[in-house]
C-alpha cells in the first residue's frame, strides 16, 4: 500500500497522506478525550446538586434564613410606616400638629394622588400596609 492515496472527484484533486490520517485520528482522540471528561464532570455536578439539595417539603436551610431576613426585614418597614404615620398624625407637646394632615385618609390620598402610577400606591394596598404598620408599633 503507497503512502499516498489520491482522488479525482468532479475536478477536485483529494490528496491524504498518512501524516494527515495520523493528525485527524490525533484530533479525533483528543475530542473523543475531552468530551469523555465533559461527561465526567457533569455527572459530578449533578451529584453535588442531588447531596446538597434539600429533602421533598424541607426547604434548603439558606431560604430559611432569607425567608427570617425578609420577615424581620417587613416588620422593621412597617415599624417604619407606622411611626411616619403616627407622627404626620400626631401633635407636639404644646399641642400642635406636627403635619397639615388630619387623617389617615388624607393621607392615603395625597399619596395615591401623588404616586398613583407606582406599582403598590392604591387605596387598598395604603389601608392595607397602614393598619399592619399600627399593628407592628403595638406589637412589641
Amino acid at each position: 500500500m503507497s503512502e499516498r492515496g489520491e482522488c479525482n472527484l468532479s475536478k477536485a484533486v483529494c490528496t491524504i497522506t498518512i501524516d494527515l490520517v495520523q493528525a485527524m485520528t490525533l484530533e479525533r482522540e483528543l475530542w473523543k478525550a475531552q468530551l469523555q471528561q465533559r461527561d465526567q464532570d457533569i455527572a459530578r455536578l449533578r451529584e453535588q446538586r442531588v447531596e446538597t439539595s434539600p429533602a421533598p417539603g424541607h426547604p434548603p436551610s439558606a431560604h430559611q434564613s432569607n425567608h427570617a431576613l425578609r420577615e424581620r426585614s417587613e416588620t422593621t418597614y412597617l415599624r417604619i410606616i407606622g411611626g411616619l404615620l403616627m407622627l404626620l398624625l400626631g401633635r407636639t407637646a404644646s399641642g400642635h400638629p406636627h403635619s397639615t394632615f388630619t387623617t389617615q385618609e388624607s393621607i392615603i390620598a395625597a399619596l395615591v394622588d401623588q404616586y398613583g402610577t407606582l406599582p403598590g400606591i392604591s387605596e387598598r394596598t395604603l389601608l392595607a400596609k397602614f393598619s399592619a404598620a399600627k399593628r407592628a408599633l403595638i406589637r412589641d
